[in-house]
């Protein structure tokens, strides 16, 4: 089980970083470093999937959407995200908690 649960965790790793080089705005899209790792088909569905996580984050409430933008998709600290929003360190986890619990289900 432990093994498995880190080829999840490895992959997703993998996958987020192939994801950075694709652009988040539309009809920008630096696909150089993705379509060496993934096929075409594989970049496509992981631009649709980022593209989609991206629209839950702004459909959070206002109370965790900065938070969750930062953490996910800006890959910031916990530390990092405190200092920018001057908040308590405790404040952003709990954020980051329960905004991972509302994507998970909006999701």
């Amino acid at each position: 089980y432990i093994i498995a649960q880190n080829e999840a965790i490895d992959h997703i790793r993998k996958a987020r970083n192939a994801l950075k080089s694709v652009s988040l705005s539309e009809g920008e899209t630096d696909l150089r470093d993705v379509s060496e790792t993934y096929s075409p088909e594989e970049v496509v569905i992981l631009k649709q999937d980022m593209d989609h996580f991206t629209a839950r984050i702004f459909d959070l409430p206002e109370k965790y959407r900065e938070v969750a933008r930062l953490r996910f998709l800006c890959d910031y600290a916990y530390e990092e995200i405190a200092n920018e929003l001057q908040i308590t360190l405790g404040a952003v986890k709990t954020r980051i908690n329960r905004a991972k619990k509302i994507l998970r289900e909006t999701i």
